[in-house]
């Protein structure tokens, strides 16, 4: 962590936070951390609408085209902290730009995949590139506005977010009742694009001296690959399965029995040691579960069992997503 989160002063060369922006460098570098945020997140919500009609178009079977969604969020999940560790060590603003850079090139290349393990690579770049975006959006705005106006900050953040999740099925279903699915994926770049122009508004924020710890990165990124991958196959594969999640749970041993006595440690062990902390986490993770569940199976059952076209299973989909973003509001 910086010296920031452990409560010390930071250093003499970096300005307090907030306080050596101008209002416009200000109001972009606010603009290019929301507008990534809402880039990662769209997507995810336009492939969900989408998949029914991807697997018409590669002639691909319900149950496989899934992993069009499993790859992204691979990436995601992987890539979340050890790159929040790699934006605290490098920069933030460095390997957030990095990120949304890599996030367009994966879109570009979704966008011309002839077949569904060309896509999925794609895709799981994607995840990579979005979970650089997620990991280091706030901490961006932290160094962005004034402490006073952080609140604020995290409130446009949340905002964003939960209209993006509610647009991103509508949004896809007007895209595919007008063109094709690899348009879904190439309408990313021009967002993109304006953001990485708007990045040299973002601040710098100080580095920490603390090193990578590798091996403990490669840990945490083979415990949720094997993990996604056992239930990947769980209906094909039952043994295969059974040997990825024990692998997978060693390996979750392992990194816990590393981090434990880490001051700084990777996987926030001193967090979830608190009972509210570990039960909130645990129950959002249950709930974000049991939705990306439902919405994937409902995309199926409005198309392929009640036949309506994609641009009503859009419509019809974002009343679920919309509602969480009220009730969260």
């Amino acid at each position: 962590m910086t010296s920031f989160a452990s409560g010390t002063a930071p250093p003499r060369d970096v300005p307090a936070p907030g306080l050596g922006l101008d209002g416009r460098r200000r109001a972009v570098a606010i603009f290019v951390v929301l507008s990534a945020m809402t880039l990662a997140v769209l997507d995810a919500g336009m492939a969900n609408v989408a998949l029914p009609s991807i697997g018409h178009a590669l002639d691909i079977e319900p149950a496989t085209s899934i992993l069009i969604v499993t790859a992204y969020q691979a990436g995601l999940v992987m890539a979340l902290l050890p790159l929040g560790a790699v934006g605290e060590r490098f920069g933030h603003r460095r390997v957030f730009t990095g990120s949304v850079a890599l996030f367009a090139l994966a879109s570009g290349f979704s966008a011309v995949c002839p077949s569904l393990l060309w896509l999925a690579f794609a895709r799981f770049l994607q995840g990579i590139g979005g979970a650089g975006i997620m990991a280091l959006g706030v901490a961006l705005l932290r160094f962005t506005v004034p402490g006073n106006r952080l609140g604020a900050a995290i409130g446009w953040n949340a905002l964003a977010v939960a209209l993006a999740s509610a647009a991103g099925p509508s949004v896809g279903a007007l895209i595919l009742s007008m063109t094709s699915w690899p348009w879904l994926f190439a309408m990313n770049l021009p967002i993109a694009i304006l953001t990485l122009l708007g990045s040299r508004a973002l601040p710098h924020s100080p580095r920490g001296a603390q090193a990578l710890d590798v091996p403990s990165m490669g840990l945490m990124a083979s415990t949720f690959a094997m993990l996604i991958i056992a239930a990947q196959c769980a209906t094909t594969a039952p043994k295969m399965t059974s040997g990825l999640t024990a692998a997978s749970v060693v390996a979750f041993m392992l990194l816990l029995r590393r981090e434990a006595p880490k001051m700084q440690p990777l996987f926030p062990l001193d967090l979830l040691r608190r009972a509210p902390f570990r039960l909130s986490v645990t129950a959002s993770i249950c709930c974000f579960a049991a939705q990306a569940s439902g919405l994937l199976g409902l995309s199926f059952l409005l198309q392929h069992e009640l036949h309506l076209t994609p641009l009503m299973t859009g419509l019809y989909i974002t009343v679920w997503p919309l509602s969480v973003a009220g009730a969260a509001i």
